[in-house]
């Protein structure tokens, strides 16, 4: 698959946690109660769910804002972790000028503002530059908190 091919799957990423499991879809009543309880405590206002189920953990798939999020609770209705896809015009002129500084030679194909346990907010960015593709971690300062690196299975089959 090339590179441009897989920027969609890139994008998806942002919001999935790498397990080894296959997700599966989830009908609302058959979430453990302590998982729609929380889901209902924290996005209040959400109305229309898609549920899956990574591993042991369970993921709702919403609109909030007018914005595709996920937010992702384990079984026990503990949140895990919620990301919501924005565009990079909207990221923080701090993460915008750190791109620009550090990765000017990549170009951002998809941005996501995410908050989880050790991050009240944190932005994730996708960048790609030829087969590279980096997928990269802001603070809302600018600080780059991690940098993970894929090439394009294509370009590493031909190496």
């Amino acid at each position: 698959m090339n590179t441009l091919a897989r920027i969609p799957l890139l994008c998806c990423s942002l919001f999935v946690f790498a397990t080894s499991h296959a997700q599966q879809h989830v009908s609302a009543s058959k979430l453990p109660a302590p998982v729609s309880a929380a889901f209902a405590k924290k996005f209040s206002d959400v109305k229309s769910v898609k549920w899956t189920k990574d591993g042991s953990d369970y993921q709702a798939d919403f609109n909030k804002e007018g914005k595709m999020t996920l937010a992702s609770f384990d079984d026990q209705g503990n949140w895990i972790r919620t990301g919501m896809q924005i565009t990079a015009k909207e990221l923080p002129d701090a993460v915008t000028r750190a791109i620009e500084k550090f990765y000017h030679k990549y170009k951002v194909t998809a941005c996501a503002q995410v908050a989880d346990s050790e991050h009240a907010s944190y932005y994730e960015v996708i960048a790609v530059r030829g087969s590279e593709i980096l997928e990269l971690h802001f603070d809302t300062t600018g600080g780059e908190l991690e940098v993970g690196s894929e090439k394009d299975q294509d370009t590493k089959d031909n190496d």
